[in-house]
């Protein structure tokens, strides 16, 4: 649970709902929250503008009793809203906090509220999972590419080392050279060859536009 709620918290900060507000925008928020007779068991209005709140089952700074129903939602990354409604005369301990602040909340806070809210806990947790398939996506793009430099630059290294303008390497010895896998090298040589850049036979590879290789060689 300790790792999986630290794996949590590391990678929060790439969560777009998670960015703090500017402190301007959190001084509005403070000053428009007016909290009325706020002594215990005294009925009171809660008023706040329009913006996300999150419910923060943590150590309360407010215990309100309520005389009517009130529902306050949290809403999570990925536009999850998890309602929480309020009863009649019910007597609850809880922190109010806007998106910019739940940005900002320590360490220490953030576990306690994963801990503590189960469904909190879901709905960060599919967020992240979503977020982790668009990084890794991306990482898989990039890498992608980054080979297509490498593939590039070795074929012009190769030409210039050659007694000829014919390379006789087969995608096997290029993917051995690269440290690379074999298929992903063949398909980076295939596209090569539909764009016009090169024309490959078995085992012979042969140049035909230098400058393309060399803008995407020089790219990655």
């Amino acid at each position: 649970m300790t790792m999986l709620v630290q794996q949590t918290i590391s990678l929060l900060a790439a969560l777009p709902a998670f960015r703090p507000i500017s402190s301007e925008r959190r001084a509005m928020v403070a000053q428009s929250l007016q909290v009325t007779a706020i002594k215990k068991q005294t009925p009171f209005v809660l008023t706040y503008p329009p913006a996300t709140y999150y419910l923060l089952p943590l150590t309360p700074n407010l215990t309100l009793h309520r005389t009517s129903n009130v529902t306050f939602g949290m809403r999570l990354p990925q536009g999850v809203l998890w309602p929480v409604t309020l009863q009649p005369n019910e007597q609850v301990q809880i922190r109010c906090v806007t998106e910019g602040q739940l940005g900002i909340l320590s360490t220490r806070a953030m576990v306690e509220l994963l801990q503590l809210s189960p469904r909190v806990r879901q709905a960060l947790m599919q967020s992240i999972c979503l977020s982790e398939s668009h990084i890794s996506s991306e990482l898989e793009q990039y890498t992608c590419n980054d080979l297509s430099g490498r593939v590039a630059r070795l074929l012009l290294d190769l030409e210039q080392s050659a007694s000829s303008n014919i390379i006789h390497y087969v995608h096997v010895q290029l993917a051995a050279l690269l440290n690379a896998q074999r298929e992903s090298v063949s398909v980076i040589i295939g596209r090569f060859r539909r764009a016009g850049w090169i024309t490959t036979s078995y085992g012979r590879i042969k140049i035909d536009d230098h400058n393309a290789l060399l803008r995407l060689a020089n790219h990655y």
